[in-house]
């Protein structure tokens, strides 16, 4: 469409002004005249348009109306039909068909009547308008039939078909070869793999050499040519190399793939976690100058492929695309178009598109289309979404019996052996059923049990019972477990005719407030009514509060169902019949809770020593002390025993060896609850006489002096590697310090003097307070200002992190750095661990823990092996020199975490968290960062961004 005028100036459209540029565009014509091309009219682009004409003597305008009128339809029409097709296994073929029609036209192929997924027949799509292809890549004789295009629009739909014949090879041959897999540790492996020949080989799996036999965890199918091989519960165990051998009369043939175990990590599980940790910037690949003319069709480089997902978890359908100029993608379900929501997303990463499903449900199950689309054509690819119920494991073996009285019989299982990843252990129930003798009926005895233990009341005496157990997810059950041998009741014979006796009850009950308590006391084996009174007032058997009852022919028992400070005190029981009574005084006494005085030290001995680590802990009742090895409980035996001189206990260890070196904990625990603590225990072959070094002034008074003597220590704060922390107070003033008992033996006390050194010089208001310093064997310990919450742990705690109180941290950590910088000290442990709150009631932070710090010197190069993955800088992953710019990186990975609540590197593990601070994959989503000022994003790009991205 073109307007033209003699002279031409603005012009107005509905009295609006026209912009040129774009579709609209201005030119004057050698004869004087000047255009406005308007190109690819819309129906938006229609109204009157004005032109301004003037010249020295005068100026008029002129007008015209520009109607948009809608193209005639198309009618849909096959030009060329598809042809069939005969080729030879391992060959490719092609369908065409050609046609004419609209361009809303949508293209689906299918074989047999079924709709074609690319991921399992290997092909590809193609559709540029006019043509539309399909490429299957090295074909199998299982691939023969029909193929059919289907053309559809709103109106009309046709289709063409063709039949294709494939000739099978005579020797093995893989028409689909073994792909590599990674799979998160405890999930199913699947390889699968298309074998042709003829006769029809036989196909055998080997993994490293050893062939591979079916077994519970590992199944090995065969669906015609197709060859399977599905790993049920994937472990390091069933890492490696796998190999497919397939061997017929007239040759062998075999392909290898290798299996990579992931581990599994819950705090990076979320597809959209992923995802949203990866650069949105910029979407597209780049593209060269010179290529921008090019054109290509759309293309899957790999297309959707079938996912199963458990109801209620998250999944994600993706799929890598090419083509130029770059495709626009289109999402659909069940054949109805989908657009991108929070239950939906859909997530572009450069040539990768993913469609996030969360919280799947069985209406999200279905077929996908992915539809690709350029100025050249359009692509398509399908998947199958299926979801489902996982059903759990039964209980591993039959339940035991614990215990059998003349009124219950009490059981015990075991939780299954195997449970899937996607289960959580702590959220499975249990099931228990019983059979009489005689009877084909299981019933339902309990459900909803979280334990795994269960007394099993209101049996009959003289029958025999067979129990077995079911494991629940609240949805599903699994099948039962194998059930008991017949078991029945004891049977005491009838009552005595006597006045009753309290033969045994508990002087003193120990109780946790809000948590029940059972309190039993026996009789003679008499028929008595039992009361029990508490400040002379009987207590009555009410479901929920106090409930009464019988576990055996002569017990009787309360239980209580939630303590209260009511409860406390004296109760008086009572038991009578028709020939006297009897009575008893118990009491109830709040539990407390075990706590330690004094804890374990790291032990150095040499082999044949005998050694001691000992703990003083209170609590009452008094707890129960268990020990570990490397968190393998200990049982006393010729080498360690246990020594109980209250409140004192120790684990003794005598005759050392090598192999006792290692981790140790004590672990006490009672009613009210438990508590750990760790220690290290080394033995060395032989002693070695050294020379002693010449002591400064300063070490011989940090040995001299004992801790004990200034400060009164209490319990443990915190724990390290190499360290623990814990509250120390002043004994001359009540002034809390944090006391940091560092290992000290062989090379870390080098480290730990280092680290006293660099902290006892340096004074800033950003840095932790140094206050005193000893030196014991093997420990050196700090003593520095008390600090009572870190930072981040603060900005947790408010409702709303004003965007004014991250500046002000990230400023005073820059100024701490600053002056540590000056002092050519470089920190290289910059985390949210070690940027402390000064005091409740202030703003003001402090750096603390300088075991990685170093002094610098600029004649020397440095490199560090040590840090926290996700903070640590580019330069300690790719082991290149260090300098006081590492220490700004993780200032820029603190403040992204601050602003937007995502850690910017986290990967699945550590190692792919090295991998995206080594390709700085970091995102950088407009959202994330639109409620913040640009100062802010620009600090954070400045610090993880470079020019090349």
């Amino acid at each position: 469409m073109i307007v033209t005028a003699t002279l031409c100036l603005p012009r107005l459209k509905d009295r609006a002004a026209v912009k040129t540029g774009g579709r609209f565009v201005v030119r004057e014509k050698e004869d004087g005249t000047c255009e406005m091309r308007i190109s690819s009219a819309q129906r938006s682009d229609a109204g009157l348009y004005v032109s301004e004409i003037n010249n020295e003597c005068g100026m008029k305008k002129v007008e015209c109306r520009v109607e948009v009128r809608a193209v005639a339809g198309i009618e849909l029409r096959i030009t060329r039909a598809v042809e069939d097709m005969a080729v030879k296994a391992g060959e490719s073929a092609i369908f065409e068909c050609h046609i004419t029609g609209p361009q809303d036209v949508e293209v689906d192929w299918l074989s047999n009547g079924k709709l074609i997924q690319p991921a399992l027949l290997n092909c590809k799509m193609y559709f540029d308008g006019k043509r539309c292809r399909l490429m299957l890549n090295s074909v199998h004789e299982d691939d023969s039939g029909t193929y059919t295009c289907k053309l559809s629009t709103a109106k009309e739909e046709l289709t063409s078909s063709a039949n294709l014949s494939v000739t099978p090879s005579r020797e093995p041959l893989f028409t689909r070869k073994l792909d590599i897999l990674e799979v998160i540790e405890g999930r199913t492996a699947r390889f699968d793999c298309k074998v042709s020949g003829s006769p029809a080989p036989r196909v055998t799996w080997m993994h490293f050499e050893r062939r591979v036999e079916e077994n519970d965890n590992i199944r090995i199918l065969q669906d015609g040519g197709r060859h399977s091989l599905v790993i049920s519960h994937i472990s390091s165990d069933t890492e490696g190399f796998y190999t497919a051998s397939a061997q017929n009369i007239y040759g062998k043939s075999e392909c290898t793939a290798e299996l990579y175990v992931q581990e599994s990590r819950a705090a990076i599980s979320s597809h959209m976690a992923k995802l949203e940790k990866m650069p949105s910037i910029p979407e597209e690949p780049e593209v060269l100058e010179n290529e921008l003319e090019r054109r290509t069709m759309p293309d899957f480089v790999k297309p959707l492929a079938d996912v199963e997902v458990i109801e209620g978890k998250e999944t994600m359908l993706k799929c890598k695309v090419s083509g130029l100029p770059y495709p626009t993608i289109a999402w659909y379900h069940n054949g109805k178009r989908i657009e991108s929501s929070e239950e939906r997303k859909m997530i572009q990463h450069r040539d990768v598109h993913s469609l996030v499903i969360r919280g799947a449900c069985h209406a999200h199950g279905g077929v996908y289309k992915a539809v690709i689309s350029n100025k050249v054509g359009k692509s398509a690819c399908y998947a199958h979404l299926y979801v489902t119920d996982i059903v759990p494991d039964p209980p591993d073996g039959p339940p035991l019996i614990d215990a059998i009285t003349g009124k219950t019989i009490t059981l015990s299982w075991k939780r299954p052996k195997r449970l899937d990843p996607s289960l959580d252990a702590s959220s499975l129930l249990f099931m228990v059923q019983q059979q009489p003798l005689g009877s084909i009926q299981w019933s339902v005895v309990a459900s909803n049990l979280k334990e795994t233990t269960y007394t099993v009341p209101s049996l009959s005496k003289g029958v025999r019972y067979a129990f077995r157990v079911l494991t629940s997810t609240g949805k599903t059950l699994s099948k039962p477990s194998p059930s008991t041998d017949l078991v029945q009741l004891l049977d005491r014979g009838p009552y005595l005719r006597k006045a009753p006796v309290i033969l045994d009850k508990p002087d003193i009950v120990f109780v946790v407030e809000n948590q029940p308590a059972n309190i039993t006391v026996t009789l003679n084996h008499v028929h008595a009514v039992v009361t029990w009174k508490r400040r002379g007032v009987a207590l009555v058997s009410r479901p929920g509060t106090y409930e009464m009852s019988m576990p055996d022919d002569d017990q009787h028992a309360l239980r209580i169902q939630r303590v209260r400070n009511s409860d406390i005190g004296q109760l008086i029981v009572t038991a009578s019949n028709q020939f006297g009574s009897d009575l008893c005084t118990l009491q109830l006494a709040m539990a407390v809770p075990p706590k330690f005085e004094s804890i374990m030290e790291d032990v150095d001995v040499h082999v044949g020593e005998t050694s001691r680590l000992a703990v003083v802990v209170e609590g009452k009742p008094d707890p129960d002390i268990l020990w570990f090895k490397d968190d393998l409980l200990l049982s006393e035996s010729s080498h360690f025993t246990f020594v109980y001189d209250d409140p004192e206990y120790s684990l003794v260890i005598l005759s050392a060896k090598l192999e006792h070196s290692g981790v140790y904990t004590c672990t006490a625990k009672n009613v009210a609850g438990s508590v750990s603590c760790k220690a290290e225990l080394t033995v060395h072959t032989e002693r070695k006489a050294a020379a002693e070094p010449v002591e400064d002034e300063g070490t011989i008074l940090r040995k001299m002096r004992r801790l004990t003597d200034y400060y009164d220590v209490h319990k443990e704060i915190g724990r390290g590697a190499f360290s623990y922390v814990k509250r120390a107070t002043l004994k001359t003033e009540p002034t809390d310090f944090a006391a940091k008992f560092i290992s000290a033996r062989g090379q870390r006390k080098a480290l730990a003097l280092r680290e006293m050194d660099l902290l006892s010089e340096l004074d800033n208001n950003q840095i932790l307070y140094f206050h005193d310093a000893f030196e014991k064997k093997n420990i050196v310990v700090l003593i520095t200002e008390l600090c009572h919450e870190e930072m981040l742990d603060r900005m947790a705690k408010k409702t709303m992190v004003m965007e004014k109180l991250i500046r002000s941290c990230v400023q005073q950590i820059l100024q701490g750095l600053q002056y540590l910088h000056q002092k050519h000290i470089a920190h290289l442990d910059i985390k949210p661990e070690n940027i402390l709150m000064a005091s409740p009631g202030s703003d003001h932070i402090r750096i603390c823990d300088f075991g990685n710090a170093i002094r610098l010197d600029n004649s020397e190069e440095y490199y560090s092996k040590y840090g926290t993955p996700e903070y640590v800088a580019p330069e300690i992953v790719n082991q290149t020199p260090i300098s006081t710019a590492t220490d700004i990186w993780p200032v820029g990975v603190i403040t992204y975490l601050c602003l937007t609540g995502v850690s910017p590197f986290a990967g699945e593990n550590d190692r792919a968290t090295a991998l995206n601070i080594r390709n700085y994959n970091v995102a950088f989503e407009e959202g994330m960062f639109s409620e913040f000022c640009k100062e802010a994003k620009g600090f954070v790009i400045k610090l993880l961004v470079v020019d090349r991205l």
